[in-house]
């Protein structure tokens, strides 16, 4: 006799099954671990080999009392070696005769050799039957699947894989996946958190990971990486199941995502329905793939029905019966023929639409249920040709997109609402720039001083104002005055921009000009002392750590005209004076008070004045931080102050509205494509002293 017991950990017994005596195979017999008397409990508790060759005269030797055999004869030799694999006990091997003295020590060694081989061999059995439940998993889903051995090199793909990245079967086995589905904006954290979970802790791993497909076009993946362990814990695989989510970070995701399931499952079913017209040889090659496509078809939500070329309805899942109401033969009782049972030509006209062109047709209709309900159906009409164009199957798929259209109605409607609430915000906003432009000194002022400047004293000025708001108002204002012997100009930034930025620059317009109308020829760093006052006053604005603190940062400058001096006076706003030494332009940089107007920590102290005598040709820039902290460039950082201080020197030379052109356009090539991320404001003013 010849027999292999496999130790079942679950029932904790040996079971022998196919058990061969004298040529004749015996039931399935079992024997529990705590049979003390039993043999192969012996052998496999005690992972020794059993020889005996006299059973009446030995049966004592290994256990208190041998069992009778369950089944088949006593025998008089026998033979027990425990099979192991990695120190993992499997069960045992046995042999046995009915006569004495059969067996030596030659024919333990023997059966021990075989031993091995069978222990490889189980134990390589349940690996492939772990591989082949990963298989049943991978085909049963929509989702693309990949197995990775240990060295990081993809083993197998399914169709879906394929189907998504572009790379075929043959093209994605053997490498890596950073080499074929990785790309410059693939999240190198997310590739560091896979190996830290994977290689090293061992465990599974949930993401959102940017993948490329085969022609370089990017897309978004919702991965699920699972290893697959050897009895010692070390990896042996892993494997990935992923679906692409990029429509579904985009508008209408439910709708996206439900159609994709329907052609999904019309692209299986359609190859299922063309296997089963193929040769013998790759139906059985295949059996397996069509056994999981059937079970997918059957358990789907969404209704299936296979119909033959004379329209005779042949089969429908239970998802149409779930779907409808109506059973098969319910459905198929007064016709089971397709064009007679459906009249609507909503319904016919795609049917041989889709024949005449051998192509799947799609279209959404209104249906009813058994009850009466209506439901939103999206259908999907597939028709099946065989290599000589002869219509072989029409496959319907039917999928419940009704609460899509509730959504998409109530987007529309929504749209419409915001539509108009956009344009009643949006006027509202471009009569706030008409109100602000009108606040602002107009240019015509501006040059109309600049006029009576020259006229007047015996220096000339030129200029420029380089402003881009943000949003439609801005935050950001320049301000100018003009008195028998000052010339007042400034540039301020308030907090924030847009809307609320206005506001806080109409306040600061009208608080200078109030200022400076009651009290001419002001020193610069006493109108910002005042004016932060009636700011603070007018926000009702007590405790820096409890209030908001809402207020701006601004240059503030006077020409004196009588002794030709600039004053300046500035609250976190820098001044740059760029002037000739020794026939070389270089810049000066003054940098005011660190405090805002506003409510702040240092609301005691006093601004602070800085005096400069203007020398012939010297130029003169300030305005707010919105230019230097553009983001842009090859590493999409901001511009900083230290290139915008280099670029002035560069231009210095120019004339005024050159620079301005220049500034204009260092900016849109460092900006490119980017948002405008805040008010932009700064002026430049050239003092040319005539002899």
């Amino acid at each position: 006799g010849f027999g292999i017991g496999i130790y079942n950990e679950k029932e904790n017994k040996i079971g022998f099954s196919n058990y061969i005596e004298k040529s004749t195979i015996l039931p399935y017999y079992e024997v529990t671990i705590t049979d003390s008397n039993s043999l192969a409990v012996w052998c496999f508790l005690n992972e020794e080999d059993v020889l005996i060759t006299d059973y009446q005269n030995e049966k004592t030797k290994y256990t208190p009392q041998l069992s009778i055999p369950k089944l088949g004869e006593v025998p008089l030799s026998l033979i027990y070696v425990p099979l192991i694999s990695n120190k993992r006990k499997i069960g045992v091997i046995t042999v046995q005769s009915f006569k004495k003295n059969a067996y030596t020590p030659y024919h333990l060694d023997l059966l021990k050799n075989i031993a091995i081989y069978t222990s490889i061999a189980l134990e390589n059995a349940e690996a492939f039957k772990e591989i082949e439940t990963l298989s049943l998993v991978a085909s049963k889903t929509f989702n693309y699947v990949a197995i990775i051995g240990k060295d990081d090199k993809i083993e197998w793909v399914n169709e879906s894989f394929t189907k998504l990245t572009g790379f075929s079967f043959e093209e994605a086995v053997g490498k890596m996946p950073s080499e074929i589905i990785a790309g410059k904006e693939t999240e190198l954290k997310v590739v560091n958190e896979i190996d830290e979970a994977i290689f090293k802790k061992k465990e599974s791993y949930e993401g959102i990971v940017t993948n490329y497909k085969k022609d370089g076009t990017p897309f978004r993946s919702a991965i699920d990486l699972s290893p697959i362990l050897d009895q010692k814990g070390d990896l042996l695989k892993y494997f990935v199941i992923g679906r692409d989510i990029s429509e579904r970070e985009k508008s209408q995701k439910e709708l996206k995502i439900q159609r994709d399931i329907a052609v999904a499952q019309k692209n299986e079913i359609v190859k299922a329905v063309k296997q089963l017209e193929e040769n013998e040889r790759i139906i059985r090659e295949k059996n397996i793939e069509l056994n999981r496509l059937s079970h997918v078809v059957s358990t789907t939500d969404n209704a299936v029905m296979i119909i033959s070329p004379n329209g005779e309805i042949e089969w429908v899942n239970k998802g149409f019966t779930k779907m409808y109401g109506f059973a098969f033969e319910e459905f198929t009782q007064k016709s089971s023929n397709i064009f007679e049972a459906v009249t609507s030509q909503e319904v016919i006209l795609p049917i041989q639409k889709a024949i005449k062109t051998e192509q799947s047709i799609s279209y959404d209709a209104e249906l009813r249920t058994k009850e009466g309900k209506k439901i939103w159906v999206h259908t999907t009409w597939t028709p099946i040709f065989d290599e000589n164009h002869t219509l072989k199957k029409l496959i319907a798929i039917d999928a419940d997109v009704s609460k899509q259209k509730e959504i998409e109605e109530t987007l529309r409607l929504n749209n419409i609402e915001i539509s108009k609430q956009h344009k009643h915000i949006t006027d509202s906003i471009l009569y706030a720039q008409k109100i602000q432009h009108a606040l602002l000194a107009p240019v015509e002022l501006i040059e109309d001083m600049v006029k009576q400047l020259k006229n007047v004293n015996n220096f000339d000025t030129d200029y420029f104002i380089l402003y881009k708001p943000k949003d439609i108002v801005s935050g950001d204002f320049y301000w100018a005055k003009y008195y028998s012997d000052s010339l007042y100009f400034a540039a301020a930034d308030c907090t924030g921009h847009g809307v609320p930025g206005a506001f806080m620059s109409a306040l600061g317009i009208s608080f200078l000009n109030d200022i400076v109308n009651k009290r001419e020829n002001l020193e610069p760093n006493i109108i910002l002392d005042k004016l932060k006052h009636k700011l603070i006053s007018t926000l009702r604005q007590s405790d820096y750590n409890l209030q908001s603190r809402d207020g701006m940062d601004i240059s503030l400058c006077r020409i004196n005209l009588t002794n030709m001096e600039l004053e300046y006076a500035g609250a976190y706003q820098p001044l740059y004076l760029i002037r000739s030494v020794e026939g070389k332009p270089t810049l000066i940089k003054y940098t005011g008070d660190r405090m805002p107007i506003g409510v702040h920590k240092k609301n005691s102290k006093d601004f602070t004045k800085t005096t400069i005598k203007i020398e012939n040709k010297d130029t003169f820039y300030f305005g707010s931080d919105g230019y230097i902290s553009q983001f842009g460039g090859e590493k999409n950082q901001t511009f900083k102050s230290r290139r915008l201080e280099k670029f002035l020197l560069k231009i210095s030379d120019l004339p005024m509205d050159k620079q301005k052109e220049s500034l204009t356009n260092v900016l849109a090539n460092w900006q490119q494509d980017r948002e405008q991320v805040d008010d932009i404001l700064l002026i430049g003013v050239r003092i040319t002293l005539e002899k």
